[in-house]
């Protein structure tokens, strides 16, 4: 059950983090016109 929980909310975090990158994604493409950010893009909090 308390693993179950925690299983969980890795996946919600994952999910958040998912949407964070199509964000940043998104900005990038229209910064850059179409190029996607490099393989070594490291996210800071």
């Amino acid at each position: 059950q308390k693993f179950e929980k925690k299983l969980r909310s890795i996946i919600e975090f994952n999910s958040k983090i998912n949407d964070l990158n199509d964000k940043l994604q998104a900005q990038l493409q229209e910064k850059e016109g179409g190029v996607s950010y490099p393989e070594n893009f490291i996210l800071s909090e």
